[in-house]
């Protein structure tokens, strides 16, 4: 439990939150009983739709929406997921720039892939 954050959490968004606008988009579509198009998405957060797309393609990918023609909702998975999503609601509701620290702390794949081209192997 890194800063007081509980693991359950710390876990979901380790695995599957990459950027503070794709948690928007899920914690959106799982307060919302409706389905979504990304153009209702993004006006919704102020945000680009282009950009609102690709996280709800990614939400989709990982489970956590389903998609019927254009639009998106949440797709509740098992009891454990959804009780952590909702956890990680009430906890970004209380200790938003905590959460947002987590999600900027974690290396980008980008990065991770650049450092490793430079990782020293010990086999050649």
């Amino acid at each position: 439990m890194a800063d007081g954050i509980p693991d359950t959490i710390e876990r979901l968004i380790a695995e599957h939150i990459h950027s503070v606008e794709q948690l928007e988009v899920l914690l959106l579509l799982r307060r919302s009983a409706r389905a979504w198009t990304a153009e209702e998405v993004a006006a919704e957060l102020l945000t680009h739709r282009d950009s609102v797309a690709e996280r709800l393609e990614d939400l989709t990918g990982r489970g956590f929406a389903s998609r019927d023609g254009e639009r998106y909702a949440y797709a509740a998975g098992d009891a454990a997921r959804d009780r952590a999503v909702d956890e990680l609601a009430g906890y970004y509701a209380r200790r938003r720039v905590t959460v947002i620290g987590l999600i900027f702390s974690k290396p980008s794949d980008t990065i991770r892939t650049f450092s490793d081209a430079f990782r020293l192997r010990g086999d050649r």
